[in-house]
């Protein structure tokens, strides 16, 4: 059967196992007013989807980069009537996984994680994403000299090259 919602969810009302309500018609005076019902529902199930966060250390390297990979911690709630069944996620495109403790990303460059849980009641996260750049090869310098050495002038040219993504 269809049923149409007349109000916004009413959550913080305790434990739905143990949850009492009533129904009170009042014109604001002690009459005998009265609500009639032929039936209704009250809905205790879970509909709101879980909420995951990315948490990563602070960047050890110059501009928001990391030089050591870092260590991706999700943590994941489903409220008090909620229980989280899963967290998955991804790296930078690849295939989806089931998310059991921090995990390292060493891939240089730019990087994308991607994630969401689903819990009991299988209502599902809209997914989440976190970017963060990995650089641990330093560049190698090199300086380039030509021209006469003892007359001069001579001309440098300076090269820094970065032998992976980074930057």
């Amino acid at each position: 059967e269809d049923w149409t919602k007349i109000a916004g969810d009413i959550t913080g009302l305790g434990d739905p196992k143990t949850l009492r309500f009533g129904v009170k018609v009042s014109d604001g005076s002690d009459s005998d007013n009265a609500a009639r019902f032929d039936w209704f529902r009250v809905d205790c199930s879970d509909r709101v989807a879980p909420r995951t966060t990315a948490s990563l250390p602070e960047p050890d390297g110059e501009l928001g980069w990391y030089r050591t990979a870092p260590q991706v911690t999700l943590n994941s709630t489903d409220g008090e009537l909620g229980e989280v069944a899963k967290v998955e996620y991804r790296v930078n495109g690849g295939a989806l996984q089931t998310y059991s403790g921090p995990f390292t990303v060493s891939d240089p460059g730019t990087n994308v994680v991607e994630y969401f849980a689903t819990d009991a009641a299988e209502n599902v996260e809209a997914t989440k994403r976190v970017t963060f750049r990995v650089d641990g090869v330093a560049p190698n310098p090199e300086a380039v000299v030509s021209g006469p050495t003892s007359t001069g002038p001579l001309e440098v040219e300076l090269r820094a090259e970065d032998g992976d993504d980074g930057s």
